[in-house]
């Protein structure tokens, strides 16, 4: 089974505390081209994150439907796909949106 992931975030080397996630991976890996976990790691660094949602989508536009998403209270900039079985050789696309310890998104 072979699964590709995308990251559709941009990924940014430095930015200060209050900003955007950076540092996306899919199982360790920046914009992987095959993914063989059928449930694979998201990971992503944000300087002071309370909450997390993550969603992962069959569409790069597609995140007002996604095949899965969660939303978590976690200062852990790490989740486990837990959705349904993902379909071999499709291109997912995954999105993290990240609130810091006073609830103010972070973007």
């Amino acid at each position: 089974m072979s699964i590709l992931f995308v990251t559709l975030l941009s990924l940014l080397s430095t930015l200060p505390a209050g900003e955007a996630p950076r540092g996306l991976r899919c199982e360790w890996q920046v914009n992987p081209r095959a993914v063989h976990d059928p449930c694979p790691d998201f990971f992503w660094r944000a300087p002071s994150q309370s909450r997390f949602r993550i969603a992962v989508a069959s569409a790069a536009d597609g995140f007002d439907n996604p095949v899965w998403q969660t939303t978590r209270k976690s200062k852990l900039p790490i989740v486990e796909y837990g959705g349904p079985a993902l379909t071999d050789g499709t291109v997912y696309y995954w999105k993290v949106w990240v609130w810091d310890d006073e609830g103010e998104p972070l973007d």
